[in-house]
């Protein structure tokens, strides 16, 4: 199995990254990858230096590869070519990106769920983030895929990449039911895929999620968050499919061993469902309250500016 790292210009957020991922996966012969996105500007040199020399000095003991853009390709290019470059040499990939601590109870989450799923195709994606704490030992799956720690098998990302990434975008849009894409209407997904084709965002996420609704898959995910995310510092350039910082809300850290049910379950878990459903509207109402309010502000700043003059 490998672990992949995507890191860009935080070299201490990418440090606790590491250190945690280690914690939870080292030792145990897993291949370890690291791609450093290129730098933007001269300033960012120092980072990426400090980045790869952190990659060699935590990861010394384990088997590694650490690779280095020349130039600056982004988030989206260098997960779909860092990931796709990876499943050429193995089967199943963990993916992590530099602003995500992992908690304990990851591996173990992550064997057994790659061991019972791998015949699965229903089965696109795991997730390490839950939305939601359940209140239960069991995982649960949802229709749509999440950014935040995650892996998959090289048979599903290999169809994602045939059948997605070279489709005709806003034909799939408009052959979409846009209330069940954005989840019972309780999260704009469709406006991300729209700012997508606009070029107005750059999202391998939305185009993974894309992907698994047109072909009816699901993603799995644990009753309590095994990721936390650190990047709610104004240090990120990306926010996250669906999600923003009140997501960070959620408990991280069980400790009890989670149940992974058969597939037949793990698709009826209607109640873990529907607590997603009411926090994505919850999410999506503090979004929309968020953006009135810079939209207020700048007015306010303009006016004042005028007024000024």
């Amino acid at each position: 199995m490998a672990v992949v790292l995507f890191a860009y210009n935080r070299p201490k957020h990418f440090e606790a990254t590491l250190k945690s991922a280690l914690a939870e996966l080292g030792g145990k012969k897993y291949k370890w990858y690291v791609f450093i996105d290129g730098p933007k500007f001269s300033s960012d040199d120092s980072s990426m230096l400090e980045i790869f020399n952190t990659s060699n000095r935590l990861l010394h003991e384990e088997e590694f590869e650490c690779n280095k853009q020349p130039i600056n390709i982004g988030l989206k290019s260098s997960i779909i070519l860092g990931v796709t470059e990876v499943f050429r040499r193995h089967e199943q990939a963990i993916i992590l990106e530099d602003d995500l601590v992992v908690k304990p109870g990851f591996n173990e989450f992550f064997v057994s769920a790659f061991e019972i799923y791998k015949d699965k195709k229903t089965v696109v994606q795991i997730s390490g983030y839950s939305h939601v704490s359940t209140g239960n030992d069991s995982a649960y799956s949802l229709p749509f895929i999440n950014s935040w720690g995650w892996g998959t098998w090289r048979d599903r990302w290999e169809e994602f990449v045939f059948l997605t990434l070279n489709a005709d975008l806003s034909r799939d849009l408009k052959s979409l039911d846009l209330n069940l894409f954005d989840y019972n209407n309780s999260y704009s997904f469709s406006r991300i895929l729209k700012r997508q084709i606009n070029g107005k965002v750059s999202s391998w996420a939305i185009l993974f999620y894309l992907h698994a609704f047109k072909c009816h898959k699901v993603a799995v995910y644990p009753p309590e968050s095994l990721i936390e995310n650190k990047g709610f510092d104004g240090t990120g350039t990306h926010g996250s499919i669906g999600l923003d910082s009140s997501a960070e809300r959620n408990l991280v850290g069980r400790v009890n061993r989670i149940i992974i049910p058969p597939i037949e379950s793990l698709c009826l878990n209607t109640e873990a469902r529907i607590k997603v459903e009411t926090a994505l509207k919850k999410m999506s109402r503090n979004a929309r309250a968020i953006k009135f309010m810079k939209g207020l502000l700048y007015e306010l700043c303009g006016s004042l500016r005028s007024h000024i003059k």
